[in-house]
């Protein structure tokens, strides 16, 4: 059986920044992950060898995006 590395949070950090995605670390073992494009972000949390991911939705009134526009 082959011995595996545990991912550390640096090197997740490193692997998506070299991806082109804009990356702040704040708080101990989360980041949060933004794609510049879009500007969407989602937040990341490490515990032990698992990398969970959140994706916050939210809803713009239509009275809102016609502002936009």
């Amino acid at each position: 059986m082959t011995p595996t590395i545990s991912p550390k949070l640096g090197q997740i950090h490193a692997l998506l920044a070299e991806a082109g995605y804009e990356v702040s670390e704040p708080g101990p073992d989360t980041l949060t992950i933004r794609e510049l494009k879009s500007g969407v972000a989602i937040h990341a949390v490490l515990e032990g060898d698992i990398l969970y991911f959140s994706l916050t939705c939210t809803v713009v009134p239509s009275a809102a995006s016609r502002m936009r526009s």
